[in-house]
């Protein structure tokens, strides 16, 4: 008897304990209408670095630890129809015509290599999968990227390069200067800075095999400046880390950056200068003291128009990036001169894709330039 009145009394107290459990879990009830397939888990990570640190972007674990935790801590939460516009497009007047269907690839890896820029498909799977997965979504911003050359004129639109550039020679000892003067050198880019790494690892001059290279296809400055490991950070020594994070592996005197081409869409130019501004800012404080060259972006092949990516958008872009590193003391190499034609788009005979890239023979001039801002600073020539 006295047995059978303990584990009741046991009984007793565990019900007591799982009652209290569910009361609590019900004082930490979300809002109405904030359910696990209406929250909006990845803003949720994006606004609470500890969380992102900690959860990436598990949806389930954030969802968990909004019931067990951020809703009593006060915690802001977003329905996926939010002010993002990830579901509702007709709440923010998303619809196919202006679905900006190259970002939507950009975001996703998964969704790139599946689908690369068709835009049919990718309307297709953003309406019947990505919405109801938080996928972000976003009206193309097409008519505010329309830029005008004459914008550009306000910006100093000469090259700081010497006019030696593609004729000089230099010696065994001028070379070596050059080399010791750019250091342990790391180059940061996308499919076109791919490119020149290719010609750099087959080379046998011993400075451009010296250069160590982050790219990938399709990087952008909005996946550079992930602070997150993986994503579509170019992988580097087997790892998927921050360009920074490369940087300060490397212990980087000089650090090469090519981007932009690929958020020039979607993205209005001054906004890049801020993300461009931000990335250096983060390179910057993982390597003190080191050298910033920032390049400018190719030309488009002519008629080229998509969006933000057209001839004088490239050009203003371009003036505006030189204007930048002239007020913050970083150096800047219009390598996109060494591919420029006839107004603002790249001589046709140099395309490689009727786009932005170029041929391998463009990289032999890219080099000469490199050399010829090195030898510029060393000499004051």
């Amino acid at each position: 008897m006295k047995n059978k009145s303990q584990k009741m009394l046991l009984f007793c107290m565990i019900f007591i304990l799982l009652c209290g459990s569910f009361s609590l879990r019900a004082q930490a009830a979300p809002p109405p209408g904030v359910t696990y397939e209406t929250f909006d888990y990845r803003r949720y990570a994006d606004d609470y670095d500890d969380l992102k640190q900690t959860f990436g972007y598990n949806q389930k674990q954030l969802w968990n630890h909004y019931l067990d935790s951020g809703f009593a801590e006060g915690r802001t939460v977003y329905l996926t129809n939010g002010s993002r516009g990830t579901i509702s497009g007709a709440q923010t007047g998303l619809n196919k015509s202006n679905f900006d269907y190259r970002r939507y690839a950009d975001e996703y890896a998964d969704l790139k290599r599946a689908f690369g820029y068709n835009r049919s498909a990718l309307w297709r799977h953003f309406v019947d999968f990505g919405a109801s997965e938080g996928r972000a979504a976003y009206v193309g911003t097409v008519a505010n990227n329309q830029i005008h050359a004459e914008k550009a004129k306000s910006f100093v639109e000469a090259s700081p390069l010497p006019a030696y550039w593609n004729s000089r020679e230099y010696s065994a000892e001028e070379l070596q200067l050059i080399k010791n003067y750019y250091g342990t050198t790391l180059f940061v880019g996308d499919s076109v800075m791919s490119g020149f790494g290719m010609v750099c690892s087959g080379s046998s001059d011993s400075l451009l095999k010296s250069f160590h290279f982050q790219a990938a296809p399709s990087y952008a400055l909005v996946h550079a400046l992930r602070e997150t490991n993986g994503g579509m950070h170019p992988p580097f020594r087997g790892q998927r880390i921050p360009p920074w994070n490369v940087a300060s592996t490397l212990r980087a005197n000089t650090v090469f950056l090519f981007l932009g081409i690929n958020d020039i869409s979607y993205t209005p130019v001054d906004d890049l200068i801020t993300k461009y501004k931000t990335l250096i800012g983060r390179i910057q404080g993982a390597v003190p003291g080191v050298r910033i060259i920032v390049m400018s972006a190719t030309y488009p092949y002519p008629g080229i128009k998509k969006g933000g990516l057209n001839g004088d958008n490239i050009a203003y872009y371009n003036s505006r990036l030189q204007q930048m590193a002239a007020e913050n003391g970083w150096g800047f190499v219009d390598i996109a001169a060494t591919s420029k034609g006839d107004g603002n788009f790249m001589k046709p005979e140099l395309s490689s894709d009727k786009y932005v890239h170029v041929h391998f023979k463009v990289y032999n001039d890219w080099a000469k330039v490199i050399k010829a801002y090195a030898w510029q600073q060393i000499s004051g020539e």
